[in-house]
């Protein structure tokens, strides 16, 4: 699979309660550098905890360099008067890792919605120079009372010369 002219992924892997083999199906969306994840099982109830791994195996051409830029997390949410629910993600690369990027919804909540995570420029986690790497995002979802499901998630590539 070819990301764009200047990185190519092998078959992304997957694991994870809100992402068990078999309930997601990758695929690129209309910008190649636009990863797409349909992800009908990530959701969790009261009082429960559903967790998403996600991993890029990325070759960089040479003289290149590249890092996972933004997460674009699609939800439907339905919680009820003063409950909560918290998704949490992290950018991974060989032991290195973004600071924690939260999304707080507070109830009451019915809604569908959309939110970019993007990380701080100075914490973004680049492959080494024509280098393959293993770029991972995990995520976990929590909710207090009601419903939230993280329908999809769209994962932004770059690429830069080095």
């Amino acid at each position: 699979m070819t990301v764009t002219a200047e990185t190519e992924i092998q078959a992304p892997v997957y694991a994870g309660s809100g992402c068990e083999a078999g309930t997601i199906e990758p695929f690129f969306g209309s910008e190649r550098e636009m990863i797409y994840f349909g992800t009908p099982a990530y959701k969790a109830e009261a009082g429960k905890q559903k967790n998403c791994m996600l991993v890029l195996p990325v070759q960089a051409a040479p003289k290149t360099k590249v890092a996972i830029v933004s997460l674009k997390v699609k939800t439907s949410s339905a919680l009820l008067e003063d409950s909560n629910a918290v998704f949490q993600a992290e950018l991974f690369m060989a032991g290195l890792r973004t600071p924690a990027m939260n999304i707080l919804f507070e109830g009451p909540l019915t809604t569908e919605d959309t939110v970019v995570l993007i990380p701080e420029d100075r914490y973004l986690i680049w492959s080494g120079c024509g280098q393959s790497a293993n770029l991972r995002v995990n995520s976990s979802l929590t909710v207090t009372d009601g419903s939230v499901q993280v329908v999809s998630l769209r994962v932004r590539l770059k690429t830069v010369p080095c």
